[in-house]
Parts: C-alpha cells; sequence; structure tokens
C-alpha cells in the first residue's frame, strides 16, 4: 500500500518557478530556461520544456511530468542570456509540488586551454567573450 501512494505522489505533475538573476542579484529578462531530465535510458540530458523570464527576471513552467520522462535520476533547470555565463541548479526527484530556484547568470570570464582536434592532435586556444 504504502508503495502506491509514494508512486501516486512522485507521478503528480510539478511546477517550477524561479527567478533569473546576474551576479549582483539584479534580474535579467528575457533570459531562456530550461527544465531537462537524466534519465537511466539518455546519454544526455532531455529537455522537458522551455520558458523566457520575464521583465522581472521571473519563470513559471507548470506540468512537468517526471513519471512520462522515464526513469530520472536528476533534474536540471538552466538558464541561458546572451553574453553571460549559463545559469542552473540540480534537483533529485521527486520534486515537490511547487519547485522554487533562482537561477544566478554571472558576466562570462575568460577561458584559456587547449583544445583537441578529431585526429587528437591539440591545437591552442584563447576563448573571450564578444
Amino acid at each position: 500500500m504504502l508503495g502506491l501512494v509514494c508512486a501516486a505522489a512522485c507521478a503528480a505533475p510539478s511546477t517550477i518557478t524561479g527567478r533569473v538573476l546576474d551576479a549582483h542579484k539584479a534580474p535579467i529578462a528575457g533570459a531562456r530556461v530550461w527544465v531537462a531530465v537524466s534519465a537511466i535510458e539518455d546519454a544526455q540530458p532531455r529537455a522537458l520544456a522551455s520558458v523566457r523570464s520575464g521583465e522581472d527576471g521571473t519563470f513559471s513552467m507548470a506540468g512537468i511530468d517526471l513519471a512520462a520522462a522515464g526513469d530520472v535520476r536528476s533534474v536540471l533547470v538552466l538558464a541561458f542570456s546572451e553574453g553571460r555565463a549559463l545559469g542552473w541548479e540540480t534537483f533529485q526527484p521527486p520534486l515537490s509540488d511547487t519547485q522554487s530556484v533562482d537561477l544566478i547568470c554571472a558576466a562570462p570570464v575568460p577561458i584559456d586551454g587547449r583544445l583537441v582536434d578529431g585526429k587528437g592532435a591539440g591545437v591552442s586556444a584563447r576563448v573571450e567573450p564578444r
């Protein structure tokens, strides 16, 4: 009986709400926000839904149904705003009815490193924000 109650509770769709902010906690309007899942059968995370943040940086996605997504190991909420670093948060299922999160998209920083081409030959590079 307990297993049936848990299965029913875990199967209820969730709403994910939150804010997209910069490093100084100012809202970022128009950021793209995705909810993705990592399931046992997937090699990479799979997107379930996406929205854009409002003028005040807030977003809301209703009807996130993890039961329909398969054997979910983790839930990723990811924000992208042009010219900024990605903001993300990871949750373990089950989610609450309403899950809230602040996603911080900080200013980008230069990355130094070594790239390897398809043949394994190294290529030096410096990547800078536009």
